[in-house]
């Protein structure tokens, strides 16, 4: 049986789903470095237990922390000019 989420693997989950709401301004320099964190977490796990799913999930989580990241701080360099 196939599954999309990645139930049995948390930390991936929650980064995807941290990274996605990290995109909102100001809200997201609150959930960047834990969508950051847990998408490492989980592609550790994941490497640990190949069963795991959430590999996507968890560089999802990565990726969309690291641009909400940048994107805030470039938003934050451009305000305080």
């Amino acid at each position: 049986l196939r599954t999309v989420i990645p139930y049995k693997n948390p930390m991936a989950l929650a980064a995807y789903y941290l990274g996605i709401f990290g995109m909102i301004p100001f809200l997201g320099i609150v959930l960047a470095l834990p969508a950051l964190g847990l998408g490492i977490a989980g592609l550790v796990r994941r490497k640990r237990n190949p069963l795991l799913k959430g590999a996507v999930h968890a560089w999802v989580g990565v990726m969309l922390g690291i641009l909400s990241l940048a994107y805030h701080a470039v938003g934050a360099a451009i305000w305080l000019q």
